[in-house]
């Protein structure tokens, strides 16, 4: 029995501008492709590092995974594990964005920023 079943809820908010896509605690499934397509930014709950197996969550390889087949404009990295945390997450956000040529952001607490720079929809209407 796991206290942490591998099954979560993610959502997307539909903005005017863009839609955000949080996926949160949750290991790699084909199904988070169809339920976040279309996203312009991909909020994604990576508690380990690359090579690290995480199994009821997503690690680096798994990122890279979702974002090379999602294709967001920029892709937020967050809620990390005491492994990533010695491995640094802005060197695997680094590494991340080198594999999937998206934009990443390893978020820190407290971590905001304008979301609109990275509206598609926005650069469409001009």
């Amino acid at each position: 029995k796991t206290l942490h079943p591998v099954e979560n809820i993610g959502f997307q908010i539909l903005a005017p501008d863009f839609i955000i896509s949080y996926l949160s605690d949750t290991a790699y499934t084909d199904e988070l492709l169809e339920q976040h397509k279309e996203s312009d930014i991909l909020i994604l709950n990576v508690t380990s590092p690359f090579s690290v197996k995480a199994e009821t969550n997503l690690n680096s390889d798994d990122a890279v995974k979702l974002i090379k087949q999602l294709k967001p404009r920029l892709a937020i990295i967050n809620h990390f594990s005491m492994k990533m945390l010695q491995a640094d997450p802005l060197l695997e956000a680094r590494d991340i964005a080198k594999e999937t040529g998206v934009q990443v952001i390893a978020a820190n607490d407290g971590y905001s920023m304008n979301l609109v720079n990275y509206s598609s929809r926005k650069r469409l209407k001009k």
